[in-house]
């Protein structure tokens, strides 16, 4: 395995971060490249684009949140050996951005944090499809600057998966324009991207990393906002409690419905199939 380290950085239009040394040579006679990650999102993201030519292990194990996982022991060797090392950034994997800050071989990538647009420190850029189609051609040039030898392929498999997202974009912007009801309402602070994709508004009971319970004002102020806009749907988090969502869906007469943040493994669906099945119900609960 090649140790001589230089440095590298992707300059496109994008800012894209890239901290320590440029990768090694694949190790055992093996030729695919090993990336390491930290959420479902980006493990199905960069296997769709690496194909075979990459293999991606996710650090976050199935059901586990990003922001408050800790790694063992192990999976701090794991980032720290990879060649590749891709984490989403924006304070949604904090630990990650520390081990990045460590690891002397290969690349480390904070991908969210390269995505333009930005909506104020928001992490969750993958759940709306135009910020998915952005963080996948960031890993698409990621893996092109880290085995240049697979360029090609790296970007047609990338057109392949941004294909399907506009697709999915166009089929729901021409929907989401026909809706009267403009507003939904969520358990959690995820779904930002994807409300300014058509053009819609999110009103949330938790934040950004679902921290804490409302209290009893905030919760009575959701309630009210809900009766007056004629909201019908609270939708929670797949995976996730959704006892504050039960209890305001009951207070105005609303039903749940859940939605994936596509954080980690869910239902054996694959991203595009879980983004298709959140656009659908939010469509159905809107028109």
């Amino acid at each position: 395995m090649r140790k001589t380290a230089i440095i590298l950085t992707i300059l496109l239009t994008l800012s894209v971060l890239l901290t320590s040394c440029a990768p090694s040579e694949p190790s055992g006679g093996d030729e695919s490249y090993r990336v390491i990650v930290t959420t479902d999102a980006l493990y199905e993201l960069v296997g769709a684009i690496g194909g075979g030519h990459v293999t991606v292990t996710n650090l976050l194990p199935t059901g586990a949140e990003p922001h408050d996982f800790e790694p063992k022991p192990r999976d701090v060797a794991d980032a720290l050996a990879a060649e590749l090392f891709i984490y989403n950034g924006l304070g949604l994997d904090a630990w990650a951005a520390q081990l990045a800050a460590t690891k002397t071989e290969g690349m480390s990538l904070a991908a969210a944090e390269a995505v333009p647009n930005v909506i104020d420190g928001d992490p969750h850029v993958w759940l709306s499809p135009t910020g998915a189609t952005e963080l996948a051609r960031i890993l698409r040039d990621a893996l092109t600057v880290a085995d240049p030898a697979n360029a090609e392929a790296y970007a047609e498999n990338c057109d392949l998966l941004t294909d399907k997202l506009a697709v999915l974009r166009d089929d729901y912007a021409e929907k989401f324009a026909q809706v009267k009801q403009r507003t939904f309402v969520t358990g959690h602070e995820a779904f930002a991207y994807l409300a300014r994709d058509f053009d819609l508004t999110q009103r949330s009971v938790e934040g950004l990393y679902a921290e804490g319970e409302p209290t009893a004002k905030q919760l009575a102020e959701l309630v009210d906002f809900c009766r007056d806009n004629g909201v019908t749907t609270i939708f929670a988090e797949s995976g996730a409690t959704q006892a504050v969502a039960d209890t305001l869906a009951r207070e105005c007469g609303a039903t749940v419905v859940t939605l994936y943040t596509i954080e980690f493994a869910q239902d054996s669906l694959t991203f595009t199939e879980r983004m298709e099945t959140n656009l659908s119900r939010l469509y159905e609960a809107l028109r």
